[in-house]
């Protein structure tokens, strides 16, 4: 189980060890040995690390003997600076993790979008975030000059953040008043999944919640289904009004 922090200062030392040791080792299978020796010694300058502090936001991810086996860094306005996986612990979801750090930071400060200059290496982790390729470069590391991409990713407002009227824009739903049969037609259900399914299993019976959709039911024997279908044979049981057990066609709405 790995966690995130913020970072502090006196993380630098053994976050300049990770980078070093992960750019020597993750990185040398898409670049030399000289520019993968020329970029670690980038991480040498203690000076630059306190400057990338005063400028970025850093989050170390550690596991649960409290090492550090990750880091990583963005600005305010979505720029991310650094995202580095211990060598030793690759492919166990913690640049996913320090990922959603990030762009959890970037949202809440308001950032549109998210941006980095990324590895070859790095490419294919910040495509499956959702990062499009803006331009390839040779960026300068310390004194060779190394392929990199500048990458970036729109932030879509998440549903929690729209307005009213932008969830009704996303979902034009008509929706009407309740119908006075509704009562009726639950406990007609409620009845029907008592008798199917044994006074035993009554318990596993839930409302789930209601639709004021017209035309169908106030619910819940979608949800009720779902939720009891491995402990009962309800494969037969389709929502129509009115109710009715039917044989199983070609097609069951309850997969």
């Amino acid at each position: 189980m790995f966690t995130i922090r913020s970072a502090t200062l006196s993380d630098i030392p053994e976050l300049k060890k990770l980078y070093t040791d992960t750019v020597m080792s993750v990185n040398l299978k898409d670049y030399s040995i000289e520019e993968v020796e020329d970029w670690a010694s980038c991480g040498d300058d203690r000076m630059q690390w306190h400057r990338l502090f005063s400028e970025q936001h850093f989050f170390v991810a550690e596991n649960e003997r409290s090492e550090i086996v990750g880091f990583a860094s963005i600005n305010d306005s979505g720029y991310i600076h650094s995202l580095f996986v211990h060598k030793d612990f690759q492919h166990q979801g913690i640049a996913t993790l320090l990922y959603n750090t990030l762009e959890r930071h970037a949202r809440e400060k308001g950032a549109e979008r998210v941006s980095s200059e990324v590895s070859i290496t790095a490419r294919p982790f910040f495509e499956r975030q959702g990062f499009i390729v803006d331009e390839e470069q040779r960026r300068r590391a310390n004194q060779l000059y190394l392929i990199n991409y500048k990458m970036s990713k729109k932030l879509n407002k998440l549903l929690t953040e729209m307005s009213n009227e932008e969830l009704w824009q996303l979902f034009p739903i008509i929706l009407t008043e309740h119908q006075t049969h509704w009562k009726d037609d639950f406990l007609n259900e409620a009845k029907l999944l008592k008798d199917k399914i044994g006074p035993e299993n009554i318990e596993k019976i839930s409302h789930i919640g209601s639709t004021a959709i017209p035309d169908l039911l106030a619910k819940p024997t979608i949800d009720i289904l779902l939720e009891i279908k491995k402990e009962t044979d309800l494969h037969n049981l389709i929502h129509y009004r009115p109710i009715k057990i039917r044989k199983r066609s070609n097609s069951c709405m309850i997969s």
